[in-house]
């Protein structure tokens, strides 16, 4: 009577059952000729009856059955009523699904050959098991690289190849294949095409003397700064950035010494590498920077005449960790060990500081 397989996957949609034809949320079986109708018999995980009831047709609603595992077995029924032999117990499984909905993309431009991080994507319906493609230029492009926040908001990060630059729809699709698509949301462009992008940063600093000058400062916790960085343009390089930072830090003596103060004012130009981290929308950060110290030193600070200026040359390198909590802001805390040049002299410290900043 019936030729169809032991197991059989049933899908309901979560939302509108208007998105597919009635065979995704019916059972149905081969017409057997002369019978008046059909008595099916349904059956839970816990062997309890969960429909038993005779239809004049070859199918059967299942949309009122709850996610799980099923049976079922189907008789037929003649003209007085009489049901036939049944069919041995058919295995089934009823599963929602969920229709996804994209609605935004947090940054439209890809570069080719690049690391594109930290995109965010919002919509509706995210599941862990959601695939993410591009699907243009007659191709499809998986993205692999995809965190899933939340049912509304997943962060992926891709590198395109060089073969890649050209106009995509943005695809998500869930189980079942049912997909949505977000038209034309993203360019990939090739290096030379890609727009700059700048990040700026203002930090709070806490600086540490270091070698004799201890002896006469304290620690200092009257420091700060800002900087800026963009991507070394035509470099091919990501990871590589240039960055401005302007810095200053005031110290005052121990209380073992007379009074005087030390305070500096930086400007450095630099070099950036930063290191992706996979499984965080995170960054580590090393730098190098050097450029010109304007130092204000008062030998005693309740005198007058006793202040010294000069400028002199420094040489930082650093160290930190720079995270996104959302697909622009950053935190960044960080260490830095900084040597002022001066003559005769070196003016060693080190600092910590917390940097807040954006991409722009």
């Amino acid at each position: 009577m019936m030729g169809c397989a032991k197991k059989i996957l049933v899908l309901l949609l979560l939302y509108s059952s208007l998105a597919y034809g009635d065979s995704a949320r019916k059972l149905t079986w081969q017409s057997v000729e002369g019978a008046a109708g059909y008595y099916i018999e349904i059956m839970d995980s816990g062997d309890n009856i969960s429909a038993a009831e005779t239809v004049t047709g070859n199918s059967y609603d299942i949309i009122r059955l709850q996610p799980g595992e099923y049976r079922f077995r189907v008789s037929t029924v003649n003209v007085l009523g009489q049901r036939g032999q049944s069919t041995d117990w058919i295995k089934f499984t009823v599963e929602k699904l969920f229709l996804p909905e994209l609605k935004s993309v947090s940054r439209s431009q890809l570069v080719a050959s690049h690391s594109n991080r930290n995109i965010v994507i919002r919509g509706v319906n995210f599941k862990v098991s959601s695939r993410f493609l591009l699907r243009g230029e007659g191709r499809e492009i998986e993205i692999s690289d995809v965190d899933v926040r939340s049912d509304n908001e997943a962060v992926i990060s891709f590198k395109p190849e060089k073969s890649d630059p050209g106009r995509y729809d943005l695809v998500v699709i869930n189980r079942g294949d049912v997909e949505s698509v977000l038209k034309d949301a993203i360019v990939i462009v090739k290096p030379e095409e890609a727009e700059t992008v700048f990040f700026i940063a203002g930090f709070y600093s806490v600086n540490m003397p270091a070698g004799d000058f201890p002896q006469y400062f304290g620690t200092s916790f009257t420091g700060g700064g800002l900087f800026i960085q963009t991507p070394v343009p035509g470099s091919g390089y990501d990871n590589i950035m240039v960055e401005a930072e302007l810095d200053a830090a005031r110290y005052s003596n121990t209380p073992d010494t007379k009074p005087c103060s030390l305070t500096y004012v930086t400007f450095g130009l630099g070099i950036d590498y930063l290191f992706h981290v996979d499984f965080v929308p995170a960054e580590f950060i090393f730098k190098f920077i050097t450029g010109p110290s304007y130092t204000i030193l008062k030998l005693d600070e309740s005198s007058t005449g006793k202040v010294k200026s000069s400028i002199d040359w420094f040489a930082m390198i650093s160290a930190g960790v720079r995270y996104f909590p959302d697909e622009n802001f950053f935190i960044e805390p960080s260490y830095s060990i900084k040597t002022v040049f001066y003559t005769g002299i070196f003016f060693l410290d080190s600092r910590v500081s917390f940097a807040c900043g954006t991409r722009l």
